[in-house]
Parts: C-alpha cells; sequence; structure tokens
C-alpha cells in the first residue's frame, strides 16, 4: 500500500531553486529594511517584518 511513491530527500535542482528563492526573499528584507530606517517609513518597515 505504498501508492508507488517514496519520501526521499529533493535534488540537487530542486535545492538550488530553494536557496535562489530565498536568497532573493532576503535581499529584498534587507533593501526595504535599509530603506526604511534611512527614511523612516513606517511602510517599508512593516513590509520588511512580514518577510
Amino acid at each position: 500500500m505504498s501508492g508507488g511513491h517514496g519520501h526521499g530527500h529533493a535534488g540537487g535542482a530542486h535545492r538550488w531553486r530553494l536557496r535562489l528563492a530565498f536568497n532573493l526573499v532576503a535581499g529584498y528584507f534587507v533593501v526595504e529594511l535599509v530603506a526604511g530606517l534611512m527614511s523612516g517609513s513606517l511602510a517599508l518597515l512593516s513590509d520588511a517584518g512580514h518577510m
């Protein structure tokens, strides 16, 4: 009753895409955080905090 599927680890291509997505989000977070602090924009700070 296994259904013909496994629960193995993600392959290299999937891991690369996950790291790329994480790095993009982290980059946007840093940019929004710095811009929000420099400009005093609560909107940018709150958006950075929701990432």
